[in-house]
């Protein structure tokens, strides 16, 4: 009986870690294909002003739009690519790099290269440096994406 009774513990709780698997999943794919979307958009031009007003105002930081930073997710990866996600602080890990404004606001997200890519040549690779070098700001919310 107690067998019996741990066999079926075992059984629910599996099917209930699926089942919240596959709830994370369903909000994540939400969040990072629908929802990110509308509420992480790069400013367009009108917005820029208003932007950089917030960062000579809170940390007199003239002509600036965007705070940057990246930081390291560890992550599990197969072992013929355990090289390419080792970082310098020898941890596997993928790059995560982010944009925001002076209230904190996220104006862009750029997840996924290895670890032991460095942030500036993430910065480089990413949408929107391309965009930035070829047009400046502007209307480049449906090019995001």
């Amino acid at each position: 009986m107690v067998e019996k009774c741990l066999c079926m513990q075992l059984v629910t709780s599996s099917i209930l870690q699926l089942q919240l698997y596959n709830i994370v999943q369903e909000v994540t794919d939400c969040l990072c294909n629908s929802m990110a979307k509308i509420f992480i958009t790069w400013p367009n031009i009108k917005e820029c002003t208003i932007i950089e007003e917030g960062f000579r105002v809170r940390a007199n930081f003239p002509n600036v739009i965007g705070a940057i930073d990246g930081c390291h997710i560890s992550v599990k990866v197969p072992s013929s690519e355990q090289d390419s996600y080792t970082n310098r602080k020898m941890t596997k890990s993928i790059i995560g790099q982010a944009i925001c404004t002076s209230n904190k606001i996220f104006t862009n997200i750029c997840v996924g290269y290895p670890g032991r890519v460095h942030d500036a040549r993430v910065f480089k690779n990413s949408k929107i440096f391309s965009i930035m070098q070829n047009e400046g700001p502007s209307d480049t919310v449906d090019r995001m994406w």
